[in-house]
């Protein structure tokens, strides 16, 4: 994959990457054929940066920036190392690159300083070095791509051959979705960039 994207988690900070929400969460973005705002999505409330009408998206190219004595305080490693995540290329998005704050979402008052802030239309703002965002709507015409943690998928407790079954399953399902939606695109897993193209690619992957 040509790495001058940006990325789009699309199930947040779960502790686990639970496969049964990933695919529902899939099917509904997929039959909206966009990623939609909050408010084009019929929300009533913000809870981030990105306020009621802008996407928050991972520069791919930026992940390696942080404030001072926070390494991994990214929306690469926050957010997207962890979940199915959609890939644009950069050069077909408008983006818009926040003002950096400090870090601000470690407290309820932090917390509800970056929702105020992400109300404020005139500037755009983040705590992210990596984040940036893109008003109202982003056709899935753009998509070239999708990642998946899997190193998140690794089951501990699980065997490597149980693993590896799961996770070819999961890869199944996406691209049986992907298909019935008329949006095939690559897959590719998240830390290495290994392109999934078969049942090998996954067992090369699966720790031992």
């Amino acid at each position: 994959m040509n790495q001058d994207i940006c990325l789009h988690a699309i199930n947040n900070r779960y502790e686990l990457y639970y496969t049964n929400i990933v695919k529902k969460k899939l099917r509904q973005i997929l039959k909206d054929n966009a990623l939609l705002s909050r408010r084009m999505q019929g929300l009533e409330n913000s809870t981030g940066f990105n306020g009621m009408d802008y996407i928050s998206l991972c520069d791919y190219q930026k992940r390696d920036m942080y404030h001072e004595n926070h390494h991994q305080y990214t929306a690469f490693d926050s957010y997207i190392r962890g979940s199915l995540s959609l890939a644009f290329p950069k050069e077909k998005l408008s983006l818009i690159n926040p003002y950096i704050t400090g870090i601000i979402n470690t407290s309820k008052k932090g917390y509800n300083r970056m929702v105020q802030l992400g109300m404020i239309e005139e500037v755009r703002y983040s705590d992210l070095y990596d984040e940036v965002q893109v008003k109202n709507k982003i056709s899935l015409d753009l998509m070239c791509g999708i990642t998946i943690p899997i190193s998140k998928m690794d089951n501990p407790f699980l065997s490597t051959e149980q693993n590896t079954k799961n996770i070819i399953k999961h890869l199944n399902d996406l691209k049986q979705l992907l298909t019935e939606y008329n949006h095939l695109v690559p897959i590719y897993d998240i830390d290495s960039m290994t392109e999934l193209t078969s049942d090998e690619d996954i067992k090369k992957l699966v720790k031992k």
